[in-house]
């Protein structure tokens, strides 16, 4: 009886060590797991920044060029592919005009996967005048935070 009871004994230490293995195994390979998840949703969410970025920049560059935002407005009408994300919009609103300059507000929506931004500039546009190109001065250029 007394054989029996010392080899329980024995025998509960490994069975007890080679739980708490597992258990810190498991943990790691979860904690890996969420991680590199993190760091892809990550990667995704600055694709889409970048992506908002360019429909801000393209409608920067026609305003430069045109101020008559109603002209081209239909080629951002649906989404624009890009870097393997898309432009889903980019809307334009003119805030304040002057008698050679006018001020917009530009709201550019990026979707890249699983992920979406917005970003909201605001720019002062000189028009052009003779030989001279439009300027653009950015006021503000901000993103706007939604539920993620």
């Amino acid at each position: 009886m007394l054989f029996n009871c010392q080899r329980g004994h024995m025998l509960l230490l490994p069975v007890s060590l080679m739980a708490v293995l597992f258990l810190l195994g498991g943990s790691y390979l979860h904690l890996s797991f969420n991680t590199k998840e993190s760091t892809l949703l990550q990667g995704e969410r600055i694709q889409a920044y970048y992506v908002a970025e360019a429909g801000v920049e393209m409608a920067l560059a026609r305003l430069a060029a045109d101020s008559n935002w109603s002209v081209w407005a239909p080629e951002f009408a649906g989404p624009v592919e890009f870097a393997g994300g898309q432009i889903r919009e980019v809307n334009v609103n003119k805030t304040a005009t002057g008698p050679n300059w006018v001020t917009v507000q530009i709201t550019s929506v990026g979707v890249y996967k699983k992920a979406r931004k917005t970003l909201i500039v605001t720019a002062r546009i000189t028009r052009p005048s003779g030989d001279e190109e439009g300027k653009i001065a950015i006021v503000s250029w901000r993103e706007k935070y939604g539920p993620f």
